[in-house]
């Protein structure tokens, strides 16, 4: 098989998968109350997509952050303000409905890659600073 139909091939599974969480996008858009929020639920959803199609393209594959077992930075919540982040270990992946990557780490929860879970720690303190916690 080409490397060309083995994307298009791929291009085709993806699809697939989009419109198979097309009602699950349209239920989050549903819920935005402002243009705003419409525009930011759109954008991440896009963005995600685009990621994915990319990846594939440029690899072969679709190349995850990290991995079961790396060491990762993640930001606990207490009363609704962000924590200092601490490290641990990956246990479990998935993605979501909205096919956000979903990562478990051991013994401090589960979040999502880019909001709660971080490769480094540098990352995850500008993620508190920019969104207000412990250290803004």
């Amino acid at each position: 098989m080409s490397y060309e139909t083995e994307v298009y091939n791929f291009l085709c599974e993806v699809e697939k998968k989009y419109h198979a969480y097309y009602e699950e996008f349209i239920k989050q858009l549903d819920k935005a109350e402002t243009q705003a929020e419409f525009e930011k639920i759109y954008d991440g959803i896009t963005k995600r997509f685009e990621f994915y199609v990319q990846e594939f393209a440029k690899n072969g594959v679709i190349k995850l952050p990290c991995k079961i077992g790396d060491e990762v930075y993640c930001i606990r919540t207490y009363n609704g303000k962000k924590q200092q982040p601490q490290k641990g270990k990956v246990v479990e992946m998935y993605f979501a409905d909205d096919m956000r990557l979903v990562i478990h780490v051991k013994r401090l929860g589960r979040g999502f890659w880019g909001d709660r879970v971080f490769a480094t720690e540098e990352e995850a303190l500008e993620n508190i600073m920019k969104e207000g916690g412990e250290n803004a």
